[in-house]
């Protein structure tokens, strides 16, 4: 009789382990099921197994794995075509000898983030590959001499750590090649323009801190107007005003970040021509920004961020981070960090996060309301009492510069206010340049604000958006169809949305013997769009305060939508709405903590303060 090998016995042990485990793990999801369903919001009855296979087989689009791959390339670099976005002059070069600037503009630039943003590097197209694809001639020697010096001047990534009462190794770096080892000599004469790539590496679980506690090295930023990590680092502007001393042409900032940097220095900068911000392109996406750089694709994206001058002064910049309670070494903790009931932080902002605190405090300052051009917590970038819009914001969220003006018009709108189906506004957009270009509507809304909600702190943000959508997208049958908007042409471009969307929650609303639900006062609701935020925040006041707005003058279209008798929405899937976050605010425990949060009755005396306990 043969004995049983070893490895046999093994492998049947762990098949046995394996089937113990998905026991245990069927009786727990059977126990849990009712749960499951009710977060998924169905209920057993509704889950039915189809009975014909072909629902269970997936059939691909594509004949073979080569031309699928093809279709991934031709869809990342016209993402990344589409989404970098013009904060400064026209990104076209002009001329096709070029010289590359800066650590990021080879083999380090950030091409994607990490988990599922993850690029694998051996299959990337760096920028002077695909500007070569492109038809330009890049500086060969500039190239190689940043490849030279990957090793010793590797650009530095946010920190991971987050926990505030530990800044020890939470600072970064930039890591930018110093100008004493620049020789002009290697330019030759690729001067048609200068592109120079300025970036910050970030990513999930990896996070700037705000102020000299996120500096790795103190000494690269002690030009800094903000001393933060997002502005440009001592060697960074060095390298900029050098090259703008070289004779070039033209000179192209590229933004290649996930982060909104501070860039209101390169803003004012007449020696830069334009800057583009092409996040993170990808391992393809630099085909994208290629074109863009010669002129055979016009800019058409917009900023999924508000830039600030100074972003360590945004209300949800004061309690950054994961702080830890003093006394938690009294806390039975989870050694599984995301449960770890010893860390907290407090968002006193609100809801006033990006553009709906910069917009709605800019709203309130023109129109003299909840002391919003007060200061007294030192949030001005001058350090002044006086909150001024226009010193605070580079580039409001939304923006971007165009590769033709147009012009747009409020033509229908279709609302149903009670959600029960979509709702649809249309926008005439006219082609008012001398070229062919995509145009993006931003569609926003701007709510009644009463004294109602001031008494019962019914937050709600002057302008939000509502949605969006480009010209072309309609007559477009795959993304690898690019259809423009000819000089002189209209398109009616529409954008739907639920109605529900545009309810408040109102913590105080009394129904069904609880309190807390989702609210719709009775009033005017204007619509409005614009090149952003910004631009459409002044499209309402000019609609909805024309006394207030004499000197605004937006380019964005208004329209006014009346709902005559207030509305809620009191239950869900059969659940009753109510509070049920109240133990998640510091002001309901036993602690020394007493958390203020931000209000738009009164800005300058809700604004956050550091809270720690």
């Amino acid at each position: 009789m043969k004995k049983r090998s070893s490895k046999f016995r093994g492998a049947a042990s762990v098949f046995l382990a394996f089937l113990v485990l998905l026991g245990i793990a069927g009786q727990i999801a059977d126990s849990w099921a009712g749960k499951v369903n009710e977060l998924l919001g169905v209920s057993e009855s509704t889950i039915k197994r189809s009975e014909n296979p072909e629902d269970y087989a997936y059939h691909s689009d594509f004949d073979t794995p080569s031309a699928l791959i093809d279709a991934e390339l031709a869809l990342n670099a016209r993402l990344a075509q589409e989404g970098s976005v013009a904060l400064k002059g026209m990104p076209e070069l002009g001329g096709t000898k070029v010289t590359l600037f800066g650590m990021r503009s080879g083999a380090k630039m950030q091409f994607g983030g990490s988990m599922g943003e993850l690029v694998d590097k051996s299959n990337v197209v760096t920028l002077a590959d695909a500007m070569t694809a492109a038809g330009f001639s890049v500086n060969p020697d500039m190239v190689q001499f940043y490849a030279d010096r990957e090793k010793d001047y590797a650009p530095g990534r946010a920190s991971g750590g987050n926990v505030i009462s530990d800044y020890e190794d939470q600072g970064a770096e930039i890591n930018e090649v110093p100008v004493s080892e620049y020789d002009a000599a290697a330019i030759g004469d690729y001067t048609d323009a200068a592109v120079v790539v300025f970036g910050r590496d970030a990513g999930e679980s990896a996070c700037f801190y705000p102020g000299a506690n996120g500096l790795a090295k103190p000494e690269e930023f002690t030009n800094s107007p903000t001393g933060n990590i997002l502005g440009l680092s001592n060697e960074e502007r060095d390298l900029l005003k050098w090259v703008e001393g070289q004779g070039f042409g033209k000179v192209v900032v590229l933004l290649n970040s996930a982060v909104a940097m501070e860039v209101e220095e390169l803003k004012a900068d007449d020696g830069v021509d334009a800057v583009l911000w092409i996040g993170t392109p990808g391992a393809y996406g630099n085909h994208g920004v290629a074109r863009l750089l010669a002129g055979t694709a016009l800019p058409s994206g917009h900023l999924p961020d508000t830039y600030a001058v100074n972003g360590a002064l945004s209300p949800a910049a004061r309690n950054y981070g994961v702080y830890v309670f003093e006394n938690a070494s009294e806390i039975d903790a989870s050694a599984n960090h995301a449960l770890r009931s010893d860390w907290y932080l407090v968002e006193a902002e609100g809801i006033y996060t990006g553009y709906k605190y910069y917009e709605t405090r800019y709203f309130d300052s023109v129109l003299e309301q909840g002391n919003a051009a007060q200061a007294l917590s030192g949030e001005t970038v001058d350090g002044g009492r006086v909150w001024n819009y226009d010193n605070e914001v580079s580039y409001s969220f939304g923006f971007g510069l165009e590769g033709s003006p147009f012009a747009e018009e409020i033509a229908a709108a279709d609302i149903d206010w009670s959600g029960e189906r979509d709702s649809a506004v249309t926008v005439k957009v006219t082609n008012t340049g001398d070229r062919a270009a995509k145009h993006a509507v931003q569609l926003y809304v701007s709510l009644p604000y009463t004294d109602d909600d001031r008494l019962n702190h019914v937050e709600k943000a002057a302008v939000q958006l509502v949605g969006y959508a480009k010209t072309g997208e309609a007559a477009e049958a795959t993304f690898a169809d690019v259809v423009l908007l000819e000089p002189g042409a209209s398109e009616d471009v529409t954008v739907t949305f639920n109605a529900q969307d545009l309810y408040t929650y109102d913590t105080v609303f009394q129904h069904d013997s609880v309190v807390g639900g989702w609210t719709l006062e009775a009033g005017d609701y204007w619509f409005v769009t614009g090149n952003g935020a910004h631009d459409a925040a002044q499209a309402a006041l000019k609609a909805r305060f024309p006394e207030r707005a004499d000197d605004l003058a937006p380019s964005g279209a208004a329209h006014v939508e009346t709902v005559d008798a207030a509305r809620a929405i009191t239950e869900s899937n059969g659940v009753t709405i109510e509070n049920r976050l109240d133990g998640a605010d510091l002001n309901q425990w036993h602690t020394d903590a007493s958390v203020t949060y931000l209000s738009r009755g009164d800005w300058a005396n809700t604004f956050p303060q550091e809270v720690k306990t």
